[in-house]
């Protein structure tokens, strides 16, 4: 009997999204105190300004505007500076990875992946092509090699190490076409997975089997994720590359 499985948690388990909705309202919530500080600075001079100067010679109302300046700078400066560490973090990441990115960059251009991804192209865009068990044999250590990579480099995407935009220029078609080919094999590698835990007598603590159990739909999960994270934002980046194009 064919096992089912449910992937929800694989669904649910989106660290790169829930990280970059996060950035987004924070981001907000700056630029907002920022505008909301200006906005209530001008308030104040446009309509108070001339009251106040007119009684600038009482000291409690020197007192009290005083009072509504220093609240007013205080979150048009709370604002400021959340935006100068946004921007400091944001150029601090991108010098931390740029080494990162350069090595992925070289093992998607190296001969070994260029070389897996012909033989994975050959025989399963023809699956009347695999002849002997050779062939077999060669196809299989392409597919566990490619996999493997590409898992590692999706991991480094979805837990926000690299950014995905200069992956998914240089890649993204590419990484869709493979998945297309490969997808019934990340498939079996999980119920692989699944069988040899549930049979694995080894593991007798039943809230340790079955926490295995439901682990088993991650296995290539930073690989699946990603794919997804390619189909989402590639219309984005098409449409900002032809904007770009339109301009010149």
């Amino acid at each position: 009997m064919k096992q089912k499985f449910s992937f929800k948690k694989l669904k649910n388990y989106k660290i790169y999204s829930s990280d970059d909705n996060r950035h987004i309202v924070l981001s907000i919530v700056c630029y907002s105190l920022y505008i909301v500080g200006i906005i209530m600075l001008i308030l104040y001079f446009i309509k108070f300004g001339n009251f106040r100067f007119e009684l600038s010679d009482n000291h409690e109302h020197w007192v009290e505007t005083f009072s509504i300046l220093s609240s007013i700078m205080a979150v048009l400066g709370t604002g400021l500076l959340i935006i100068n560490l946004r921007a400091g973090q944001k150029s601090v990441k991108k010098s931390n990875t740029l080494p990162v990115c350069i090595d992925i960059f070289k093992e998607l251009r190296s001969a070994d992946f260029l070389r897996n991804e012909a033989i994975i192209d050959k025989y399963l865009s023809d699956t009347s092509k695999i002849a002997t068990s050779d062939d077999e044999k060669r196809l299989n250590d392409a597919i566990r090699s490619y996999l493997h990579i590409m898992n590692n480099i999706s991991a480094l995407v979805i837990h926000d190490i690299v950014d995905d935009e200069p992956i998914i220029s240089y890649k993204g078609v590419d990484i869709l076409y493979f998945y297309s080919l490969l997808e019934p094999y990340v498939l079996q590698n999980r119920v692989n997975l699944y069988n040899k835990v549930r049979k694995d007598s080894n593991v007798v603590d039943y809230e340790s089997k079955q926490i295995l159990l439901e682990s088993s739909s991650l296995c290539y999960a930073h690989y699946e994720l990603f794919v997804q994270q390619i189909k989402a934002k590639a219309p984005y980046l098409i449409k900002q590359f032809n904007e770009r194009v339109n301009t010149f």
